[in-house]
């Protein structure tokens, strides 16, 4: 009672108390930058304009910057494939951090978007692997897009994108392609594609 009123705010991941070690504010909505993932302590005290420092409070925090890690199991980028109805199979990476939002996975094949719902994913304790097959049968084509996103609880969101290359036709000629006479060919007999 009848102080002078605090001067300053400091705060800081290990405890130094009573002195003026620490990140520094003169609001009580100081910021501290954090360079770790996980459970943190922060300790906070503060400083009156005397110069009398106090001792410090603390909280346990868990930080988690780091969004999910996405790895595409099959296809992979630039793979050729010939299956027009494949099953996509991808791992989402959230160890370490608070955990995978797992409604937040949408994975979208050229164009059409797939939810969690559309998904069989197991949670391996540190990854989750995922499986979509997809319903729509894919056009061939040079590239075809494959694009996942998923986020953490805490909203970190990571977006990847990878195309892969899809034909499901044989290659194939006919006897006009070769310059072969179906009337004069038998066993045994060879011939020179000319064409």
């Amino acid at each position: 009672v009848g102080g002078t009123g605090v001067r300053n705010y400091y705060y800081n991941t290990t405890n130094n108390q009573q002195t003026t070690h620490g990140t520094v504010d003169y609001d009580t909505t100081g910021q501290l930058t954090v360079e770790k993932e996980g459970t943190i302590t922060v300790y906070v005290w503060a400083e009156d304009h005397a110069g009398n420092i106090g001792l410090a409070a603390s909280d346990s925090i868990f930080v988690d910057p780091n969004s999910p890690r996405i790895a595409f199991v099959h296809p992979t980028a630039g793979q050729n494939i010939n299956d027009n109805t494949p099953l996509i199979r991808f791992s989402i990476n959230e160890s370490g951090g608070i955990g995978l939002n797992t409604s937040s996975i949408v994975v979208i094949v050229n164009n059409t978007s797939y939810n969690y719902t559309n998904l069989t994913c197991s949670n391996l304790s540190e990854y989750y692997q995922c499986n979509l097959s997809i319903a729509a049968t894919l056009t061939d084509s040079r590239e075809i897009a494959l694009n996942i996103t998923a986020s953490d609880l805490l909203g970190n969101r990571n977006n990847s994108q990878i195309t892969f290359n899809l034909s499901t036709k044989a290659p194939g000629y006919d006897n006009n392609t070769l310059g072969i006479s179906t009337t004069s060919a038998s066993t045994g007999n060879t011939f020179n594609n000319t064409k």
